[in-house]
């Protein structure tokens, strides 16, 4: 292992171990040096994450919901069914993920979620040799919860990680 010294590309004096890591103040001449090039200053990401959170429009409000800390912008429609409807979804923030929204008709069917999400967990929480393997194949739960803005009522909305092929 070659041992070398960081040094100041201004003054040339010598940098404390820090600097390879984090942005350092030279402590001979003053100047900011770090070694690592992908050093991100806090008021540059605090811009950008304000950016990406000042970018959604207003009129979008109510194509949105949101299911405990995750808010959730509608695509589009995939499905009606008896007791739910299914949507696409994108999750709202700067690591936008796609996800499949299944939002119950009404509070009473709530429970049908419920129905689903306990065997789901059970199967996702498996220990058998196997199950690493075959849960993969099932749909990955995201969050589960009430939205009190979607159209106006409390619905129970389940969450689901959208596949990347679809």
């Amino acid at each position: 292992m070659l041992l070398a010294a960081l040094s100041c590309p201004q003054c040339s004096g010598t940098l404390p171990k820090a600097a390879r890591w984090t942005l350092v103040t030279c402590p001979h001449c003053g100047a900011k040096v770090s070694a690592n090039q992908h050093v991100v200053r806090r008021a540059a990401f605090t811009q950008a994450h304000d950016r990406v959170w000042s970018s959604y429009p207003a009129d979008a409000e109510e194509r949105r919901f949101k299911v405990g800390d995750r808010v959730v912008r509608l695509l589009a429609q995939l499905a009606c069914g008896e007791s739910s409807d299914v949507f696409l979804g994108e999750r709202v923030g700067p690591f936008a993920e796609r996800c499949t929204a299944k939002v119950a008709h009404d509070s009473l069917n709530s429970a049908c979620h419920d129905a689903a999400v306990i065997p789901l967990r059970a199967l996702q929480m498996s220990t058998v040799a196997t199950a690493s393997f075959f849960t993969t194949y099932l749909p990955q739960l995201v969050a589960v919860g009430v939205d009190h803005g979607l159209h106006g009522e409390a619905r129970s909305v389940m969450l689901l990680r959208h596949p990347p092929d679809y």
